[in-house]
């Protein structure tokens, strides 16, 4: 039933794209929030109360997000002219625009997460206007963490009222790369001669306090793809790995629980270039057996599930995208899922995973 539609926003979007080309000062022109049209997103019901300790967590790659926002940057520009054809351009662009945003914010609605890290998310002022037009700003607080990415493919979290940040840290990214031997693209300069930088986009990591006092550090990631994919890239994208567990247990360390998610662009097990480039990416995350945290969605994998579906597409179909959390949360797990509501099947190329919890099961001092 989509894919008439899918095809023809992304021809639209390619033309929007490709009018944007040589034109770098729109892409970062300021955007106003619009007035969504009346009625397009029924209202929700409210959901019923619940106890303070008890808050979910999502992470969410969607697709090249920046992309939705490409007709307002269009317009405001003036770069199409004033042509009929241009006009005529711009409002399909419009349309299919507004169709993405309404399909990622109505999955967001219904999910509705406590705390969401974003993927290739779009600018600061971009999500802000989102949450305002197409979420009714249902969210409080927009962050997008500094990163490497030169795409625009931003790390981002969204928090419902009631949470805060105490702390953000998130100068990750600015760490060279130990062992940069057979990198031939990727990561700026770190500072450090001939050095490029270690990670390709994040981490970040926020200190968040909850409705019930506790605080919690969650963070965010979108590791090495596997676009190029070698055994030099694997080492890379291993290196990342490697880096992050050990910032994870600097986190714990503070007193903290800590939970991590994001796109780990790995599955869990040995795959392609893995054993040559020592051992899983995801394993590499979460530590060794007993070392301080767990692989939470390690049940999502038993059931064979996936969270990258990529449409009609079947290359690198799996679960990558990952929860992995300190011990003293295990118990607290309350459940963790993926989201394969019709409009998740077709706002994005992957799938949300959440995880909610109940602190009040957390193994305390």
């Amino acid at each position: 039933m989509k894919l008439p539609t899918l095809r023809t926003r992304n021809l639209l979007l390619v033309v929007g794209l490709a009018l944007l080309s040589g034109c770098a000062s729109v892409a970062t022109t300021s955007t106003t929030a619009t007035t969504a049209p009346a009625a397009l997103i029924p209202a929700t019901t409210a959901p019923a109360a619940r106890a303070p300790e008890v808050f979910s967590v999502a992470t969410y790659n969607v697709e090249n997000w920046r992309n939705n926002f490409a007709a307002e940057k269009l317009e405001k520009s003036g770069e199409l002219g004033t042509s009929t054809a241009a006009r005529d351009t711009l409002r399909q662009l419009r349309a299919a625009n507004d169709e993405n945003n309404w399909e990622v914010a109505r999955v967001l609605l219904e999910l509705a997460p406590d705390i969401v890290m974003f993927q290739e998310a779009a600018s600061l002022e971009d999500l802000k206007a989102f949450n305002t037009r197409w979420l009714e700003n249902a969210y409080a607080t927009v962050h997008v963490f500094a990163t490497n990415s030169g795409r625009g493919q931003n790390l981002a979290m969204m928090l419902k009222p009631g949470f805060s940040i105490v702390e953000i840290r998130e100068e990750y990214h600015k760490e060279p790369d130990p062992d940069p031997t057979g990198r031939t693209s990727g990561g700026e300069e770190s500072g450090v001669a001939n050095q490029p930088r270690l990670f390709a986009r994040g981490p970040g990591f926020a200190l968040i306090q909850t409705p019930s006092g506790d605080k919690v550090w969650v963070g965010n990631t979108h590791q090495k793809s596997k676009s190029g994919n070698s055994v030099d890239v694997t080492r890379w994208r291993n290196r990342e790995a490697v880096r992050t567990h050990d910032i994870l247990r600097e986190l714990r360390a503070t007193g903290h629980p800590v939970i991590f998610t994001g796109d780990f662009n790995d599955e869990l097990g040995v795959q392609e270039f893995e054993a040559g480039a020592g051992g899983s990416t995801v394993e590499k995350n979460a530590g060794p057996a007993g070392g301080g945290f767990t692989l939470a969605t390690q049940q999502l994998h038993d059931k064979n599930l996936i969270s990258f579906q990529g449409y009609f597409r079947n290359r690198y179909r799996s679960l990558i995208d990952h929860f992995v959390i300190s011990d003293d949360l295990a118990p607290a797990l309350v459940d963790v899922r993926i989201d394969r509501s019709p409009f998740a099947e077709v706002a994005s190329d992957h799938l949300p995973v959440i995880a909610t919890f109940d602190l009040r099961h957390r193994v305390r001092p």
